[in-house]
């Protein structure tokens, strides 16, 4: 770890590349220090705690085990409910629509309407690609992710960040394919959610991409409880979009619909979840039995993902998340098995963690005593490092950065293995390490305790009135070419910096406001007519941007 990060651009994508890292392992402490033989109870209590702590506000859990089904809710349906959700609510489940998808081709391959292996100059012979290889990528390619394009259309650019694929149309897609012109095709394996929705565009053309999925999937499964988009039937029952105190939008597609579309109960994807464990002697059963063959070694099926449990049984998986759900669903067909997890969050890697443990024990550690460890230290001049414990854990939080989840090894050691972090502390004095060596990427760094004043502060939230809120939107230019936007939607501030996600950020005065998840404030500056004329991004020193739009 540097001692600080140097220059504008650097410093915002730090920021919400870092606060990204934040979510992904907030919760991976709880799970991996949980005991053996996960259940229903043991993923429940989880999401408890993880409501508990605001990173999620309402969850179904569901558990098939050899013909008995289980569900359970915690938390809330809506920010003004007092009810969980249940089995019946409904909820955006992202990319596991992908593996629908891949069902959705695979019922017109069986029914030799399509071919996985036709390219897309087959397919779509009315188009006139610029590129010989990309009108040679066939539809296996685009299932597997193995097709070459890239993540996401470069020409995407929502009206709307909070709703990014609302308006990206058909006519734009296909002007993207016909453009794209790379110097050479890679076709190693990159998840492309561009490859999904050109895939359900493909199977859909001609016809309506909703009809299609209800005739070939949906109906067949019997799954009355799932919606390719938002209706006001869907909005009756379902829950609120969530991410870290704030209500989040949904989001709505057209041309990318095969990428994330659905909305699903947990029950239904428990329907779906059996049908695939089940022996029956119908198209739709062949269909889902021709769906999880392997394509590339042992990791990746059409649609499905792979993976094996602790003893060897493979395991088809996919997840998913829109910018307020977070969504799981795993299936174990050697021993009869299926999971489901849906929670109105933006904490993937807790649910995906969560959703594993079902099928993979976690490591159990000795308990430990943490209070000598916690407390700030030094690691170079104005950088401190925050250590506490939660949920008998140690976590540490750099200044200006996410907080992340540290495993005890031995003795006084620790370490954080994703960010190659290793940990050792002093011999306790009175109680209390005084010093600690930091090890990253071969630089061993000593740090001394310090004040705890000198630490990450607790921030407590205000609400504003709708009145001053609508006073911050606006685009700001943190360097050239790098902005921060602010939005303002239903009594919430939102913060995106250029090509990042977009987080919320909560007041804690007029004026004055904090990331939730990454140590981070915004301050706007006012002229002497009380307009706002710019913010100071105030992360590891502090970046002074100009309002340069509305």
């Amino acid at each position: 770890m540097s001692d600080r990060v140097n220059g504008k651009k650097k410093s915002i994508c730090a920021l919400h590349h870092n606060a990204l890292l934040a979510s992904a392992l907030a919760f991976a402490c709880t799970v991996a220090t949980a005991s053996t033989g996960v259940g229903l109870d043991h993923a429940t209590r989880q999401l408890e705690i993880a409501v508990e702590r605001d990173l999620v506000r309402g969850a179904v859990v569901g558990v098939y085990d050899s013909g008995s089904v289980s569900y359970e809710g915690v938390g809330k349906t809506t920010r003004g409910s007092s009810t969980p959700p249940t089995k019946d609510t409904l909820f955006e489940i992202g990319s596991i629509t992908k593996v629908f998808t891949a069902l959705l081709v695979q019922t017109l391959v069986d029914g030799e309407e399509l071919n996985w292996d036709s390219t897309l100059q087959e397919s779509l012979p009315m188009f006139d690609f610029a590129n010989e290889e990309v009108k040679e990528i066939t539809l296996r390619e685009l299932a597997i992710h193995a097709s070459g394009l890239p993540r996401m259309p470069t020409n995407m650019q929502p009206g709307d960040l909070l709703d990014p694929y609302a308006d990206y149309s058909v006519e734009q897609l296909v002007t993207f394919l016909e453009d794209f012109d790379p110097e050479a095709l890679d076709k190693s394996q990159v998840y492309s959610n561009l490859g999904f929705g050109l895939l359900g565009a493909i199977a859909a053309f001609g016809v309506d991409y909703s009809d299609l999925m209800s005739s070939n999937v949906f109906d067949p499964l019997e799954m009355t409880n799932s919606h390719t988009s938002h209706s006001p039937k869907t909005r009756q029952n379902l829950a609120t979009g969530f991410s870290r105190g704030a209500t989040m939008p949904n989001w709505n597609f057209v041309a990318m619909a095969g990428a994330g579309c659905i909305l699903s109960s947990a029950e239904d994807l428990m329907k779906f979840a059996i049908r695939n464990l089940e022996s029956l002697e119908t198209p739709i059963d062949e269909s889902l039995r021709n769906l999880r063959e392997a394509q590339i070694a042992s990791n990746q099926g059409l649609g499905w993902a792979l993976l094996q449990t602790d003893d060897g049984k493979p395991v088809y998986w996919h997840g998913g998340a829109t910018g307020g759900y977070v969504s799981f669903l795993a299936i174990s067909p050697e021993e009869s098995k299926g999971w489901v997890i849906l929670a109105t969050s933006t904490e993937s890697a807790l649910i995906t963690d969560l959703g594993m443990s079902f099928f993979r024990a976690p490591q159990e550690t000795d308990a430990v005593d943490l209070s000598p460890y916690v407390g700030v230290f030094e690691l170079a001049p104005e950088l401190y490092i925050t250590f506490f414990e939660r949920d008998s854990q140690l976590f540490g939080q750099a200044s200006g950065q996410p907080e992340f989840p540290l495993t005890h090894s031995e003795d006084r050691n620790f370490g954080f293995e994703l960010g190659g972090i290793s940990i050792i502390f002093g011999e306790p004095d009175n109680g209390q390490a005084q010093d600690l060596e930091w090890t990253q990427g071969g630089q061993t760094i000593p740090a001394k305790r310090v004040d705890d004043s000198l630490g990450i502060t607790h921030r407590e939230a205000i609400e504003l009135s709708e009145a001053t809120l609508s006073q911050y939107p606006g685009k700001y230019e943190l360097a050239e070419n790098v902005f921060l936007t602010i939005i303002h939607r239903d009594g919430q501030l939102f913060a995106h910096a250029t090509g990042q996600p977009v987080f919320p950020v909560f007041a804690t005065e007029k004026d004055r406001f904090f990331y939730k998840v990454v140590d981070a404030e915004i301050h706007f500056e006012r002229n002497e007519s009380d307009s706002v004329t710019a913010l100071v991004l105030h992360q590891n020193g502090e970046m002074r941007a100009p309002k340069v739009g509305e």
